[in-house]
């Protein structure tokens, strides 16, 4: 019995240790949701943040703008390089690759028109500047 419940003991102050630390690696980052503590959000009542719209309103330096287009050719450049390779080992199919493709494309496109910010809008919502090929790519023949 007096096994048991050392072991229990164990068991149990493990556990603590482990979310204690877990609480100071989150407090530590000071991140919490996905967000910066100090930075201004908003908290909705099904407990998901969002950012205030004034971040999407931030103009970036021409050595900002440089420097992210370069982060986005790289990704671009690997996605097209994954896709190519999944179509090649047969996981996908040429038309699935062509979409792909064509869809990746289109969105670095946007991206190089928004100046690489992120887009801040809720899912189902129009981006900025966007027109309706996004509507046109989701309608089914």
């Amino acid at each position: 019995m007096n096994r048991f419940v050392s072991q229990l003991a164990v068991s149990l102050l493990g556990i603590f240790l482990l979310l204690a630390s877990f609480q100071g690696v989150t407090s530590a980052s000071g991140q919490e949701n996905g967000f910066l503590q100090g930075e201004a959000s908003r908290s909705h009542d099904d407990g998901t943040v969002e950012p205030d719209s004034e971040h999407s309103h931030v103009s970036l330096t021409e050595k900002q703008k440089k420097r992210l287009a370069e982060i986005h050719r790289r990704l671009y450049e690997d996605h097209v390089k994954l896709i190519e390779l999944y179509a090649e080992y047969g996981l996908i199919t040429e038309q699935t690759k062509q979409k792909k493709l064509k869809r990746l494309e289109e969105h670095y496109k946007r991206k190089q028109q928004n100046d690489y910010l992120p887009c801040w809008h809720k899912k189902g919502e129009k981006p900025r500047g966007s027109d309706d090929s996004r509507e046109e790519m989701t309608q089914k023949p």
